[in-house]
């Protein structure tokens, strides 16, 4: 009678394939417990095809959109804790190519769910993606570095375009993401600049080049909002909360940075500015109170006394007749108006130094 030994079973198939499927169920358990997943098996071992297949077999049987959007997140940071691990592996780029299709996938799982919570959890992942393949495009072989490259530029357009979806439905939790994501780029470049050397010139650029596409994001958001307010607060103002310290890291930043990068440390520093001056740029809340504030004027505090850049920034009662039919309008239902076209029994016409005001 022949004896099995545990060093005979261990040759066997179907052990190797249990033990397989053991370390892949532990290390995702692991996994789940940790902010980032560890490795595990890497592209480079003889074994990693079974755990492609035990990963497949274990997405066909999750059932639903969230829940296999959670899963397909889950693969996707394996697959760039994988590309991490292999450092100048050529199967980096393989790796991360892979990343890229499990997380555009968990993506639209996530929105075919219509949850905006489990949509912003998937969007928000990003951030400390972008971290990881700051590294990988670091450490791949030169050949490989465009590629990994391409896929951060992909995945922060993919961010920015989730961002639009979720701003218009909650324009607080956008803010929140879009803000995290933006100060990821600035502390990219930060660490760069605190290493020093020429050498880190290209990557600080690309870190300020991605910053700036968050910024150009926050500039538009008010209007994707539709001006809608979180409490007492209004959108530009959340933003520019949540942008506040921007400034502080990039001047932090220029002093560290070598001559190469200080045309990119100048155009980041103006995208800050930008965002941070976004609220009075927009007058959407201003225009009715203007309005408003035109027709009760009186005397010497009518129209005429206005500043001379005053429909620069509100629009004025002259502004609001460059129709015939607005002048129509207005001349029926306001009285005493005191301008050009007024009605025949609007009185004597002011003279030239109080024209808009009522006699």
């Amino acid at each position: 009678m022949h004896k099995l030994s545990l060093s005979s079973i261990g040759r066997t198939p179907v052990a190797m394939l249990l033990f397989a499927f053991l370390f892949a169920f532990v290390g995702t358990a692991h996994a789940q417990e940790d902010s980032f997943p560890l490795p595990g098996i890497t592209p480079a071992s003889p074994l990693y095809f079974l755990e492609r297949i035990f990963e497949d077999v274990g997405t066909l049987f999750t059932v639903g959109d969230a829940a296999k959007a959670k899963r397909l997140l889950r693969l996707s940071e394996e697959r760039l804790a994988e590309a991490r691990e292999l450092g100048d592996d050529a199967r980096a780029e393989a790796t991360v190519a892979r990343y890229e299709e499990q997380y555009a996938e968990a993506r639209a799982r996530a929105q075919n769910t219509f949850d905006i919570d489990l949509e912003a959890q998937v969007t928000d992942a990003v951030t400390r993606h972008l971290s990881v393949l700051d590294e990988v495009a670091e450490r791949v072989p030169e050949e490989a570095r465009a590629q990994v490259r391409a896929a951060k530029e992909r995945t922060v357009s993919g961010q920015i375009e989730a961002l639009r979806g979720i701003a218009e439905r909650d324009p607080e939790k956008a803010i929140d993401i879009f803000a995290r994501a933006a100060e990821g780029r600035l502390l990219s470049a930060q660490a760069r600049a605190e290493r020093g050397g020429e050498d880190e010139a290209e990557d600080i650029d690309e870190a300020l080049a991605e910053y700036g596409r968050y910024a150009e994001f926050g500039g538009e958001i008010a209007g994707l909002a539709g001006g809608l307010q979180s409490g007492e607060t209004t959108v530009e103002e959340l933003v520019e909360r949540a942008t506040s310290h921007h400034v502080d890291v990039l001047r932090d930043v220029q002093s560290k940075v070598p001559a190469e990068a200080q045309g990119s440390i100048q155009r980041a520093m103006q995208n800050a500015e930008r965002v941070q001056n976004l609220r009075p740029v927009i007058p959407v809340r201003t225009a009715p109170q203007s309005r408003d504030q035109g027709e009760e004027g009186t005397g010497a505090s009518g129209a005429g006394n206005a500043p001379a850049d005053v429909g620069a920034t509100v629009p004025s009662q002259a502004g609001e007749r460059d129709t015939e039919e607005e002048t129509e309008e207005e001349n029926e239902t306001e009285d005493g108006a005191g301008v050009d076209g007024a009605p025949a029994d609007a009185g004597p016409p002011a003279d030239a130094g109080s024209q808009g005001g009522v006699q």
